[in-house]
């Protein structure tokens, strides 16, 4: 009796004191194999099932074999321990590994010993707690899903489309989250020794350049990933509209700059290079939004968008046209320099109504200031393609024909010309607008007459 009650108690100090090693090694949930030593006395095989992702896998195979070395040839009763019957050191060890790791969300299913070899071999079954054959009790795929935080939705599609083009992306998460155990009281343990290695080797990062990324991962027989991008450099602060019509007057575009504006705030603090590559589908969602303003649907317009990036500025300027397919109106004064026989002030109205696509009737309506003079023309205008006019009227107070054109050259910049009977009445000019409501220019009669003209437009 006494020789055995000796055993026993020998066997309960070394259980005892294989709890707190245990403790110890797992109360750090990161250890590094690269700074940690594997005792090279125990022979260890570990059978995991389902395999769990490597990080996790190094830092168990880790623990286990530090825990079993304590235990068997930690001290000097490691001799008195190893005459034991293996069978019944094993289950201790293995009851004793079990009370510390399955709070983690693993159990040792099975462990055998062989004392006698040398090295020590052990082969142990590592498992999530609650195995079955039909429930594994861990993660068997991945969820992706994206948090818009401060991005609208067109930003977030475009995000999602990107990712998605890389066919190893959600494989990426996987290969860290699947197997990971479901049911462990410390459900962070083994999410926090994998997630540097997603944060740190996520391609998100390469794809993305222009955003950091946050992660919240939530551990279930799904796991579900939430990305959060944050937009990160060289980033849009203001928008600038400008805003331009053939067709339209001045008080009319400012309704669609504010319904512009309102559409475009998803520009504002975006990534420049993110702009660039959106360009196109950002210009049809800006013309999307006019279009669908419900003046616009009464005027029958469409809208015309074109984006710039400003090199020195975080600035993005906006040239927007929009045109009526029914009506066409303008309210525009003249005031000349330069022309000493017509030097004046000017005001010209057009009214018009558009019988078919590119065709119109119109009235144009002329008050000099000088004379008080009020001159009224009508005619037939054409509107070839998009900028473009030309027409031909008669007029009624002077009883001739005069013939008009307008081009545009450039968002602002544009030709213009009135051809009369009388050479000396002739107008040719090139225009550009400074601001919606500020134009000027320079003209010719094209008989030695030149003169710059102001040009104010309501």
């Amino acid at each position: 009796m006494t020789t055995g009650t000796s055993r026993h108690n020998g066997f309960t100090a070394r259980l005892l004191s294989m709890f707190v090693v245990t403790i110890l090694l797992f109360s750090i949930p990161a250890i590094s194999v690269a700074d940690a030593s594997i005792d090279l006395s125990i022979d260890l095989s570990i059978l995991e099932v389902p395999p769990q992702p490597q990080p996790v896998s190094e830092v168990l195979r880790q623990l286990l074999s530090d825990t079993l070395a304590d235990v068997l040839i930690g001290d000097d009763g490691a001799s008195e321990l190893l005459a034991s019957d293996p069978g019944e050191v094993a289950e201790a060890i293995r009851t004793g590994i079990n009370i510390v790791i399955e709070p983690k969300g693993y159990a040792v299913t099975d462990l055998r010993l062989d004392l006698e070899a040398s090295p020590i071999k052990a082969e142990l079954t590592l498992k999530p707690v609650g195995w079955t054959e039909s429930d594994s009790h861990a993660v068997g795929g991945v969820v992706l899903t994206f948090e818009p935080g401060n991005l609208d939705a067109f930003w977030i599609s475009r995000i999602s489309e990107r990712l998605n083009s890389d066919p190893g992306y959600i494989e990426f998460f996987g290969g860290y989250l699947i197997g990971l155990p479901t049911q462990a009281v410390d459900s962070n343990w083994a999410l926090q020794i994998v997630r540097p290695y997603i944060e740190s080797e996520n391609s998100a990062n390469s794809l993305l350049p222009s955003y950091s990324v946050d992660y919240d991962i939530v551990i279930d027989q799904m796991a579900t990933v939430t990305l959060t991008f944050h937009p990160k450099g060289d980033l849009v602060e203001r928008i600038r509209p400008r805003m331009y019509s053939f067709t339209l007057l001045n008080v009319v575009m400012d309704r669609f700059r504010e319904r512009l504006l309102a559409a475009a705030d998803f520009i504002e603090g975006i990534p420049r290079d993110e702009i660039e590559l959106a360009k196109d589908e950002i210009e049809a969602r800006l013309s999307e939004a006019i279009e669908n303003d419900s003046l616009a649907e009464d005027l029958d317009a469409y809208a015309s968008i074109q984006i710039e990036l400003l090199d020195y500025e975080p600035v993005v300027v906006v040239d927007v046209r929009i045109e009526s397919r029914r009506y066409d109106t303008s309210v525009e004064t003249f005031i000349d320099f330069g022309n000493e026989a017509l030097d004046s002030s000017e005001i010209q109205c057009r009214l018009g109504f558009l019988v078919t696509r590119g065709v119109e009737i119109f009235t144009n309506l002329n008050y000099f200031t000088n004379d008080s003079a009020l001159d009224t023309d009508v005619g037939l205008g054409l509107r070839p393609y998009k900028g473009s006019f030309v027409g031909i009227g008669y007029d009624l107070d002077r009883e001739f024909v005069k013939y008009y054109a307008e081009q545009d050259l450039y968002p602002g910049l544009s030709l213009r010309a009135e051809i009369f009977e009388e050479d000396t009445l002739n107008e040719f000019g090139m225009v550009y607008q400074f601001q919606q409501y500020i134009a000027a220019g320079a003209f010719t009669n094209g008989d030695n007459e030149f003169w710059a003209r102001a040009i104010f437009s309501l």
